[in-house]
C-alpha cells in the first residue's frame, strides 16, 4: 500500500519525479475540482518553493474557486468566509 500524502505535497513530488523520469523542463497541470483546488494552492503557495518553477500551465475543470452554494448557510459561522458574506443569495 502507498503511503498517503496530503495533496500538496503530491503535486510537488509528481511534477519532480516527471520532470526527472523525462528529462524536460516545466509541465501542464490540469486538475478537477478538489483537484484543480489543491494543484492551484500547491503551485501559488509560499510552500510551493519548487514546483511552481515546474509547472509551466494550471488548467482547472469543475473546481469551486469561489466556494459552493451549500457552503452559504455556515459562512456567518466563519470568519474566512468573506467573499460568500458579500456575494448576493439566489
Amino acid at each position: 500500500m502507498a503511503p498517503r500524502c496530503d495533496g500538496r505535497s503530491c503535486v510537488k513530488e509528481g511534477t519532480r519525479e516527471v520532470c526527472t523520469r523525462t528529462g524536460h523542463g516545466p509541465v501542464d497541470v490540469i486538475g478537477h475540482s478538489l483537484g484543480g483546488l489543491i494543484a492551484r494552492r500547491a503551485t501559488t503557495s509560499s510552500a510551493s518553493v519548487g514546483t511552481d518553477a515546474r509547472v509551466h500551465t494550471l488548467v482547472t475543470l469543475g473546481t469551486p474557486h469561489g466556494g459552493t452554494l451549500l457552503s452559504r448557510p455556515c459562512c456567518p459561522h466563519i470568519r474566512s468566509c468573506v467573499r460568500c458574506a458579500r456575494t448576493p443569495r439566489r
